[in-house]
């Protein structure tokens, strides 16, 4: 069971944890393992925070200044009122191997990155972090494995959660780029990520501890982890949290006087600490057979060490699906208003050249929204809670070569229909369906007419012919059939005459799409590649190729298929972040459409799809536009 993260204050909260008993009950205490701790370094500190740099030296922050201990000797490299220390060694900065080091600036009420050296510690490059509305209370790392990207999170005097980019691991630059904002923790005393898994600990003084994912394209949705008594194993308030390399999460509890370890699968070890140490802070160093804790021990004033060889494993949880990854050149106009609304995108290119191409989306909240190329609205027509969207070009409709464009209307249960003249949409008529929850939507064009397919969420699909007579738009039902659980997107071959139709919990259908075509069968079903929900669909065509190209909802990704080659599996992609470019990647991704018309700064075409999560920062939904060439490079990467 999970918790949003908006349920920060204990009064909301702990009642909901009462029915989560279960959740402490099972992490039973073993027996508790004394620790043997050591000084770290001979010089007294006022109270300070460390970390381990490299493999046999530590970070010291403490209020006057940032210190390389190593063999028991402290050096300063940086003076300031540092505080809430993490960092992440391996760094690229240019051609020198860097540290990067994140940690709040006291005496500005903000926070500080920089790159230190490998080498001698020297401080490469620095960035101060600005908070303008509340100063940040806790700071942690995340370093994406499958980018490099480093992401700051702070939780700050309001309990809000916050991620910035910090570090490009393109450019292999300090970057201040915001990505999002949502509820955290009221009472956070420490956060840590374990990048592999890609969770976020948040460590509370009345919650507990709480996870989530750190990915940028997630949502900020908490689980509790570990509860405080009597619903869970904690005594006394977390203090501090570490993780080590394996996703043992580990946390100090100094009024218990104990550190506990736990991982993924709930097993719980805990260690106590000797009477004379009054631990503030908590580090973890790994090691090939034994790990070193670190504690700051206000009573000495100086970071003690101790080494301990965990019996239980743990599992280190399933990190981010590894796929190729390409990032977005631009990205529409986010639509009105926040929530699940943009949905499908459809493209427009006049074959004649002296229009100019358009991108049309739906709000499935509000209307249907009209782009140019560059993602910049040109017109919204508010014609309520349209799903999915097509259009079909040079078509012969009452004795006129027309533009027509079709929308499922939910209000109504109906097709919107749409004439499209001088770069202009226009509403030009409506046909009634027998569906009683219509869904997806496409065109198809042939010599015998024009079609619109749309669907229902039970499965069934109607297919109705599109006749104009002088202004007045119609159309005629020529067919029924029916999948067997709920479609959605869908997208028809007009050179071949065939109709390809998502399923969202089983993969991808072909049918014929003429009125008297062949039945549907199962094609594409489901896989690493193509994971639930199936979402939108199109297809990209040329004299050498027939791509189908489908959105893969469960893994953030999209799958090509060869339509010429058996329906063979082309390539797999996700679109992630382009700091640089100010594009966030996509993710809970629904419609998508592609062309391979040339275009202005495209000539191999385009591919929009829909981004569940606008990020770099939060703002409503919107579309991405995304360069053929870049999705081409992979597959012929792919090719034999």
């Amino acid at each position: 069971m999970y918790f949003r993260s908006c349920f920060t204050h204990r009064i909301a909260t702990l009642p909901v944890a009462l029915s989560l008993a279960m959740i402490g009950a099972f992490k039973a205490t073993a027996d508790i393992q004394p620790l043997d701790f050591v000084p770290l370094s001979s010089s007294p500190s006022a109270e300070g925070m460390v970390r381990p740099l490299g493999e046999d030296r530590w970070l010291l922050a403490d209020d006057r200044g940032l210190y390389v201990i190593e063999g028991g000797e402290r050096r300063r490299v940086r003076g300031g009122h540092l505080e809430s220390l993490d960092t992440r060694d391996g760094i690229l900065a240019g051609e020198r191997s860097a540290t990067l080091v994140a940690a709040i600036d006291g005496s500005v009420g903000g926070a500080l990155v920089m790159l230190l050296d490998s080498a001698d510690d020297a401080v490469l490059e620095e960035r101060p972090i600005g908070f303008s509305e509340a100063v940040p209370d806790v700071l942690c790392l995340f370093q994406d494995p499958r980018t490099s990207h480093i992401s700051l999170f702070v939780v700050d005097a309001r309990g809000m959660l916050e991620q910035r980019y910090v570090y490009d691991g393109v450019t292999q630059a300090l970057v201040d780029v915001p990505v999002r904002r949502d509820a955290g923790s009221l009472d956070a005393t420490a956060c840590a990520v374990h990048d592999t898994s890609g969770m976020l600990f948040i460590a509370d003084e009345q919650l507990g501890v709480r996870r989530l994912q750190a990915s940028e394209e997630s949502d900020a949705v908490a689980e509790p982890w570990m509860l405080p008594a009597p619903w869970g194993e904690l005594d006394g308030e977390a203090e501090d949290i570490a993780v080590d390399t394996a996703g043992g999460l580990w946390v100090l509890v100094p009024n218990e006087r104990r550190i506990h370890l736990t991982g993924p699968s709930g097993a719980l070890t805990s260690y106590s600490l000797p009477d004379k140490i009054e631990p503030t802070s908590l580090a973890v160093r790994p090691g090939a057979t034994e790990l070193t804790l670190a504690v700051f021990d206000e009573h000495a004033g100086q970071p003690m060490v101790a080494t301990v060889s965990p019996t239980d494993s743990v599992d280190p949880g399933t990190g981010p699906v590894a796929k190729d990854m390409i990032t977005a050149g631009a990205q529409t106009t986010p639509v009105q208003r926040y929530g699940d609304a943009a949905d499908d995108p459809a493209i427009l290119v006049a074959s004649t050249g002296s229009a100019a191409p358009l991108i049309l989306g739906t709000d499935k909240r509000a209307g249907l929204a009209v782009y140019d190329v560059n993602g910049e609205q040109r017109q919204f027509l508010p014609v309520g809670r349209v799903n999915n969207v097509d259009i079909v070009s040079d078509a012969e409709l009452g004795r006129q070569t027309r533009t027509v464009s079709a929308a499922s209307q939910r209000d109504h249960n109906s097709i919107l229909l749409f004439d499209v003249a001088d770069g202009r949409v226009n509403v030009a008529g409506e046909v009634a369906t027998g569906l009683s929850e219509v869904y997806g939507l496409c065109m198809y064009h042939s010599a015998s007419g024009v079609y619109v397919f749309i669907n229902d969420k039970d499965g069934r699909y109607e297919q109705y012919r599109i006749d104009v007579s002088g202004d007045e738009f119609s159309g005629n039902l020529v067919r029924e059939f029916a999948l067997p659980s709920q479609p959605e997107g869908c997208v028809t071959d007009p050179l071949n005459g065939r109709i390809f139709m998502g399923e969202e919990a089983a993969g991808v259908w072909e049918a014929g799409a003429e009125p008297d075509g062949d039945a549907p069968k199962l094609v594409i079903p489901t896989s690493d590649a193509l994971v639930a929900d199936v979402e939108g669909m199109d297809l990209y065509q040329t004299a050498d190729q027939s791509l189908l190209v489908v959105s893969s909802q469960g893994s953030d990704s999209y799958a090509v298929y060869d339509l010429r080659d058996n329906y063979r599996l082309r390539t797999s992609f996700s679109v992630t972040a382009d700091i640089t470019g100010g594009v966030d990647g996509v993710s809970e991704t629904d419609g998508l459409a592609v062309t391979a018309e040339p275009l202005p700064s495209y000539p191999l075409g385009i591919l929009v799809v829909q981004d569940g999560r606008n990020r770099m920062p939060d703002a409503p939904q919107n579309f991405k536009i995304v360069d053929w060439r870049a999705v081409q490079a992979l597959i012929d990467r792919e090719a034999p």
